[in-house]
């Protein structure tokens, strides 16, 4: 991949969080204007999850921040379309709330046939592997740990893969991997920083390896909200949970990688 002089390994985490990745384009977007340069020239590894992934995804082709945003605010209501309250409880009892065919349409107008080995940067996009019952981490294929498993994935694919979060929208299938089948990577790295730095150090970083030093910087999605008021119902079933389930996991999460990385 790149070479660098001052022998500084960099590294840029997205995190999940659905129409909240408008946040983290935005932010990235700003970067690019303050610094004038494209991400992709800047970063040596991506690093992404759920809505995170699809935004890594697209800067390792070089495409720009700002075409990012453009995408979540012209695609983001047919994507995330608002459903009513009793269409929320059909999500728990029948199945995702929200179809992924938009959402495919819409990754296929910005990723072609592209696939993973068309990466200008290393990349390291979890998901679920459902089949396998086990994490699985799409990569660009790299000779340090002689892996030749992700470079001919559709990127489409791959998207579809890692944003399938579980009742929201269907499992993913890839053909590609003999049909196996992925869910969204929240349920074990919405912040997808610790899997970035665990590959940089394994393979990049360290004695006798080409980087001897790393920086990261990771793009955060935690809930507005500080919390819950006081005084709320302690029995409360899975429809009263809804999504702040997931909230507590994502959150949880972010906050213990703060502090494992401090």
């Amino acid at each position: 991949m790149k070479s660098s002089e001052n022998k500084t390994f960099k590294i840029l985490s997205i995190d999940g969080g659905g129409i909240k990745g408008l946040y983290s384009s935005t932010i990235l977007e700003h970067l690019e204007e303050k610094y004038d340069c494209s991400l992709s020239d800047h970063f040596d590894m991506i690093c992404g999850t759920s809505t995170g992934g699809l935004i890594a995804l697209a800067l390792s082709l070089g495409i720009s921040a700002k075409k990012v945003s453009e995408f979540y605010m012209q695609k983001g209501k047919r994507i995330f379309p608002y459903r009513p309250f009793f269409n929320s409880i059909k999500q728990v009892v029948w199945g995702g709330k929200f179809s992924d065919k938009n959402l495919k349409e819409s990754l296929i107008e910005v990723f072609g046939e592209k696939k993973i080995g068309d990466s200008k940067n290393l990349l390291c996009i979890p998901t679920y592997s459902y089949t396998d019952a086990r994490p699985w981490v799409f990569k660009f294929d790299h000779k340090e740990g002689n892996l030749d498993r992700d470079n001919k994935a559709k990127y489409v694919d791959v998207a579809l893969a890692t944003s399938a979060a579980p009742t929201y929208f269907p499992l993913c299938e890839i053909d590609y991997y003999d049909r196996k089948q992925f869910i969204d990577c929240g349920v074990w790295a919405n912040n997808p920083t610790l899997v970035g730095l665990i590959e940089a150090l394994r393979y990049f970083v360290g004695k006798d390896k080409e980087y001897h030093d790393i920086k990261l910087l990771s793009i955060s999605s935690l809930s507005l909200s500080g919390g819950k008021p006081i005084g709320l119902n302690r029995k409360r079933s899975f429809v009263r949970w809804k999504s702040d389930l997931f909230d507590v996991f994502n959150t949880g999460q972010s906050s213990l990688l703060i502090i494992i990385m401090e």
